[in-house]
């Protein structure tokens, strides 16, 4: 088993887990502290993460993550907020 860990600041739950599908390069979480982070499955390491609160990010637990082919991810919230979101591969 191999852990993720480094990208929420709350270790309470992480309500929604994907692999993308571009190769199942990044996971994508969603918690309870709001954010959404990607983590590269190869290094463990965070890739990215989203704004949590303010005028993007979510303010309150994300719940629900998808991906999409075209490296973007949309995100639900318990704010009545549905995000959608772009990510850049660093490797290219």
């Amino acid at each position: 088993m191999q852990s993720y860990s480094g990208g929420h600041t709350s270790q309470q739950y992480h309500g929604s887990v994907k692999f993308t599908v571009d190769g199942n390069k990044y996971i994508a979480t969603g918690s309870e502290d709001g954010a959404v982070v990607l983590y590269d499955a190869s290094t463990r390491k965070v890739a990215c993460r989203t704004e949590v609160g303010g005028i993007n990010g979510h303010s309150m637990p994300v719940i629900s993550i998808d991906v999409t082919k075209e490296r973007m991810f949309v995100s639900g919230s318990a704010d009545g907020a549905i995000k959608l979101w772009q990510y850049r591969d660093k490797s290219n």
